[in-house]
């Protein structure tokens, strides 16, 4: 009799064995499908067994409670079952649709819901959805809705020769439509631009025929006559029950049972070495491969003659509709003796990837499933799934997962083994959706008897959807044996001893921060799982791109370090190149790598490498630090003629785009003429001037520190940052950050410039007060540092796509500087002098102040939501272009002056480039959206106004606009390496855009102007490259982004013979079952360490 539950719980209380377990303690339980996570984090999140949420004695009362109640329909209905009844409920919707389907579900649970309830046309837009927002189900997920669509191709009634099947129903091209955007959820998307694209769902392609031309060898002939097996009884000797599973109780149901076979040693037996081998890689699929010859022809008879003499077994899954059941094929499974195992191994070893992703390959998995297709059987559309390596143990017990408890292992690859070829039909079938939405190409592989196809499962990004095409009718059935290759965690010894080294040679490194941005290793396998869906796709060409908030793996994945260059090599202060979010902090949706991370979600490759950084360094421009060794400088004249030349160099470039220091004052108190207010302030801020002064020169700054002092009595040991304030220590703070940015510590200098905002509102920098009785300068200076620090703030913000720390207009009453020459407002002046009606170096602070003004409101509600009207984003953009007007004639475009300043120049480039990028930022989530929508072939009401499509024309004007600016900047030859820097940021932001637009519409009378744009920017980049680290990087991701204009206009040209739409965003990669017909299954097996 079942104890009681609180005889259970005193039987708990009294083994000391906890209710329920912790989540900490995560225990191991055998048969564990997927491999344990690597991120403890990850782990807590998401339990990956039971024992993690309720231990076994409550997991037993519940099944016993659940069971009384049943026998009591009636009081299950009262009142104190209501909340088990609501619990239950959540518990049957998630059993069969994985989560629960409320309204603020996640999208993988509604997703669910929707194929589960037929509801196709919901499932799509919510695919849709989920590609926009750049999320992910999980592998589960993806096989469960591949399962649920119970896709049937009908390829296998097509006549040799057919690109598409004959006509097919409403129902069932909806459908295909559904597998299609489920496939491009995840990719690979299939770039092949030469395929003829028709109405037809499916388009079938050539046929991967690598079998010879010789006659198949007749093997189902010679089982149908007997001949194959003469003597059945002495191959069922060597073979054994091990243990049989009801058709109920497998998973899913069957109508038939499944029976698990063992054998003695050499049962089949394998010669040694056995024959000639070769692998060959598939031209369109990505990895996917054969190796040709594996098994003789004899062994894989002897294969079939096993599995025809112990018996086959009809596999036939039970609908949950209750339809016609139909008969997969028929097979037996096989735990594979040691021998058997350990001679196959060697011979495909070779051939298999040694590690991928760090996970050690450790053998096939000894449990083969082998299937024979009876003509007229298909295996339908499936994804393969993770399988743990399974065995037997010491006593002669079958034993699911076999892997060492501490050391879990999983498949990531499907073996195929091919046992004959003598029939038609029969192929297996790799689906890749097309360049046209609601299409996908159909690459058929042709059987070759004794070989393996090998390609990934068990990932979300890797797996391949495909089918058992149906052998003919009339024809031989086919053979084929599944298997599954497994990978393990054996490389602990090694990676200790390196994690070791690497501590010894950079103290302090923290190695799991470090890890998310280490770079794919050169040279590795060619069938290592790419990091992006698209890394393996035919083509370097994307598919189309979402714009939303980048999420990192881990809870904390935003968390940041900057500390050492070694560490920070492809760092990046203009927010770009931060695709990856682990580790980058965050960047929203106005951060200009927002744009990069919607081509890398959708497979671009845009992270350039390590070495390819360190190689273009190798060309760069000799820094100053190579010219001058700072070390050298040790006699005092040479180092205050360093000093001087820096100085010179801060007012004369960067003092007149930001004014915060007054230039006489500063040259006095340097040359010991005039008192130091704060000392200590002082310091840091000659440092960063110094710093600054080296950066507008072109130079590496490295080197200042043991130069400057600044270790001992700069940043690196000043307490007074944290513990006072003054004006001189905003105007440091300020300008470190400023510089810090730049040199590729984001973050960091997103601190440093958080930090000034916070001291100047503490010195009231954002008030007037008007009754304070200080002198005309007093008063202007505060007015130049607040609004310096202003513009910074609101300029930075908008860089990293994150709050403006500034006090809104309304909590701010501080007047304007006053637009005049240094010369008529000194420490001495006692009335406010009258303004300037032309230019001055405080000009272009001035029209930047009333810039912001106007934009900052603009730029939070952008940010507030992602979905704002067209009509709502025009008007901002009118009041913009209102304001525009007022701006004085030396800062309009076309202004031309031979006489002008050169700062009034770059003012200008400046000023014209930050409104069209301000502008571009604005409309480009309504370009994005209407992108996306016209991807799946529905165009919402909001999406084809006139309005939407006005902005749509406004963000390419702006685009286009900034390009032919930048390329008028660079035609004045001016020698200004802070102002590059400048014009690459502007450049680069806007050239994405047309990318973003040739990409959707590559057949638009519009593209070739698109490409002209592209091309121009190409231009540029390589003009300044050879002194421009920036400029290589850029470059080196816009090549690879877009092709050549001659490229393009060839690849527009046959779109438009297609009548195209390169829309196709990838989606698809699940997890599944079994193989088609006559292979021998098998999986290759991981663990995470």
């Amino acid at each position: 009799m079942a104890k009681s539950k609180s005889a259970k719980r005193k039987h708990n209380g009294a083994q000391n064995v906890p209710n329920k377990l912790q989540k900490t303690s995560l225990p191991t339980v055998a048969g564990v499908v997927t491999p344990p996570s690597a991120d403890t984090d990850a782990a807590l999140i998401e339990p990956k067994n039971i024992a993690s949420i309720v231990s076994e004695d409550e997991l037993e009362i519940t099944i016993e409670t659940l069971q009384a109640l049943s026998r009591y329909p009636n009081l299950i209905k009262s009142k104190a079952c209501k909340d088990l009844r609501v619990a239950i409920y959540d518990f049957k919707q998630a059993s069969t649709t994985g989560l629960l389907t409320t309204a603020d579900a996640n999208l993988t649970s509604r997703i669910s819901a929707a194929l589960v309830d037929g509801k196709l046309t919901e499932a799509r837009v919510l695919l849709a959805e989920m590609r926009v927002k750049e999320q992910q189900p999980k592998l589960g997920a993806l096989c469960r809705w591949v399962r649920d669509l119970d896709v049937l191709s009908g390829l296998s009634g097509r006549v040799d020769g057919m690109s598409a099947v004959g006509e097919r129903s409403d129902s069932e091209i909806a459908l295909l439509k559904v597998m299609d955007a489920i496939l491009r959820v995840t990719g690979p998307t299939d770039r092949n631009l030469k395929i003829e694209s028709g109405e037809n769902p499916i388009s079938v392609q050539e046929v991967w025929n690598m079998r010879k031309g010789d006659v198949p060898e007749a093997v189902y002939a010679k089982v149908l006559d007997k001949s194959l097996i003469p003597h059945p009884e002495t191959i069922t000797a060597k073979f054994k029950v091990l243990e049989t599973i009801p058709g109920p109780e497998r998973k899913p149901p069957n109508h038939h049972p499944a029976i698990l076979y063992t054998s003695e040693d050499n049962a089949v037996h394998l010669t040694s070495p056995g024959p000639s081998r070769s692998r060959h890689s598939h031209p369109i699929v990505p990895n996917l491969g054969l190796i040709k010859d594996v098994l003789s022809s004899t062994e894989c008879k002897e294969i079939i003659a096993a599995g025809e003499a112990v018996e086959f077994i009809p596999d036939a899954p039970v609908r949950d509709d209750g339809g016609e059941v139909s008969v997969l094929a028929h097979n037996f499974y096989w735990v594979i003796d040691q021998a058997f195992h350990d001679q196959l191994w060697e011979r495909v070893r070779e051939y298999v990837p040694e590690n991928v992703g760090g996970k050690k390959v450790r053998g096939l998995n000894r449990r083969f499933r082998v299937y024979r297709y009876v003509p007229g059987a298909e295996y339908r559309c499936h994804i393969d799934g993770a399988w743990p390596p399974s065995g037997i143990s010491p006593a002669g017990v079958y034993q699911y997962d076999s892997s060492p408890p501490t050391k879990r292992q999983s498949s990531l690859f499907t073996f195929l083994i091919y046992l004959n070829d003598d029939f038609e039909g029969g192929e297996t079938t790799f689906f890749l959706p097309s360049v046209k939405e609601g299409t996908m190409n159909a690459y058929p592989m042709k059987p070759v008897m004794g070989s393996v196809a090998v390609f990934p499962h068990g990932e979300t990004n890797g797996a391949l959807l495909h089918e058992g095409t149906g052998v003919r009718k009339g024809a031989n059935a086919k053979n084929a044996a599944i298997v599954n290759s497994g990978y393990v965690t054996s490389l602990e010894n090694r990676l200790q001893k390196l994690e070791a080294k690497c501590s010894e040679l950079i103290p302090g490194v923290d190695l799991e921060k470090l890890a998310p941005q280490t770079p794919g290793i050169p040279g590795s396998s060619a069938w290592e799982l790419p990091t992006n869906p698209w890394a393996a796709t035919t083509s370097d060409a994307p598919s189309h791109p979402s714009y939303t908030d980048s999420f990192p793996r881990i809870s904390t994945g935003f968390e940041w370090s900057e500390q050492g260059d070694a560490l920070n090599q492809l760092a990046d202060g203009m927010a770009f190149l931060s695709v990856n979010p682990e580790g980058a902090g965050y960047l929203g949706t106005s951060a200009n790598v927002a744009l990069l991370r919607s081509l890398h979600h959708n497979g671009w490759t845009i992270d350039s490498s390590v070495s390819r950084v360190i190689d273009s360094s190798k060309t760069a421009k000799p820094s100053l630090r190579e010219a001058w060794a700072w070390s050298e400088m040790t006699h005092d004249a040479d180092l205050d003629q360093l000093i001087n030349t820096l100085i010179d160099s801060y007012f004369r470039n960067f003092h007149t785009r930001y004014p915060i220091v007054h230039e006489a004052t500063f040259r006095a108190q340097t040359e010991e003429l005039a008192p130091k207010p704060d000392p200590e302030s002082w310091l840091l801020l000659r440092h960063v001037i110094l710093a600054i002064g080296g950066w507008c020169m072109g130079y590496d700054t490295k080197g200042f520190d043991e130069l400057l002092g600044a270790k001992t009595q700069g940043w690196s040991r000043n307490t007074s940052i944290l513990s006072s304030g003054s004006l001189t220590l905003v105007q440091a703070v300020a300008l470190k950050g400023h510089f810090t940015q730049r040199q590729n510590n984001p973050n960091t200098g997103w601190n440093f410039s958080g930090l000034a905002v916070r001291i100047a509102i503490s010195l009231g920098l954002h008030r007037e007060f008007p009754a304070w009785n200080i002198s005309v300068f007093d008063r202007e200076m505060r007015r130049r540092v607040g609004w310096c620090v202003f513009v910074m703030d609101a300029g930075t913000a908008i860089t990293f796509g994150r709050p403006i720390l500034w006090p809104t207009d309304g909590m701010m009453d501080i007047k304007e500087p006053m637009n005049v020459d240094d010369e008529k407002l000194t420490s001495t002046t006692l009335v406010a002098p009258e303004e300037s009606t032309g230019s001055t170096i405080y000009s272009h602070l001035i029209w930047q102040i009333q810039f912001h003004q106007l934009t900052n409101s603009m730029y939070t509600r952008r940010m507030s939501s992602f979905d704002l009207p067209a009509e709502e984003i025009l008007e901002m953009d009118s009041k913009i272009t209102v304001w525009e007007k007022t701006l004085p004639a030396y800062f309009k475009h076309g202004h031309t002056d031979p006489n002008e300043p050169e700062y009034i120049t770059t003012a200008r480039c400046r000023l014209l480039w930050r409104l069209a990028c301000f502008r571009i930022m604005l409309h480009t989530p309504l370009l994005l959206r209407w992108a996306t929508e016209k991807s799946v072939g529905v165009l919402s009401p909001q999406a084809d106004t006139e309005a939407a499509r006005r902005c749509r024309e406004l963000c390419l004007e702006y685009a286009h606009l900034t390009v032919k600016y930048t390329e008028e900047y660079f035609s004045l030859h001016i020698f200004s390496p802070m102002h590059d820097w400048y014009a690459i940021y502007y450049l680069f932001q806007s050239s994405l855009i047309p990318v973003f637009c040739i990409t959707t519409e590559p057949t638009s009378p519009d593209a070739a102007a698109w490409g002209a744009d592209i091309e121009a920017a190409k231009r540029i980049l390589e003009t300044v490259n050879t002194h421009s680290d920036k400029a290589r990087r850029f470059l080196d991701v816009l090549n690879r982004l877009y092709s050549s204009l001659d490229e393009m206009e060839g690849f527009m040209e046959t779109m438009q013979q297609e009548g195209g739409d390169i829309m196709g965003m990838v989606y698809g990669q699940m997890q599944g079952a079994p193989e088609s017909a006559q292979q021998t299954g098998q999986s290759i097996h991981q663990t995470g360490f």
